[in-house]
């Protein structure tokens, strides 16, 4: 049942709503930031690993790798906040007797 009060609005079990989304973000920050984290740091390794097997001077443009983390962080975040209208639907009671 859905409980509106003046205040916030509750759903299910008087959990608020707030709650649920915080619990969402911070879900999905947490791994997504230490994946991207992992794999520019193995990106970096790997690249530096093959130019030296070729005698070539190592060189990072940090420039392209901020913006290749930045995009995969922005095409994360946008996932997430497209997932956020199932979940609202799902914690109405209508969704949670589907659930």
């Amino acid at each position: 049942m859905m409980l509106v009060s003046s205040k916030r609005a509750e759903t299910y079990d008087s959990i608020r709503t707030g709650l649920f989304l915080s619990a969402a973000a911070v879900q999905t920050a947490i791994p997504i930031g230490l994946g991207l984290a992992l794999a520019t740091a193995v990106g970096l390794t790997l690249g530096a690993v093959l130019l030296k097997m070729t005698d070539k001077p190592v060189g990072v443009v940090w420039a392209s790798v901020l913006s290749m983390t930045g995009v995969g962080a922005a095409v994360v975040l946008l996932v997430t906040l497209l997932s956020l209208p199932p979940l609202l639907w799902l914690l109405r009671p209508d969704g949670l007797r589907t659930e």
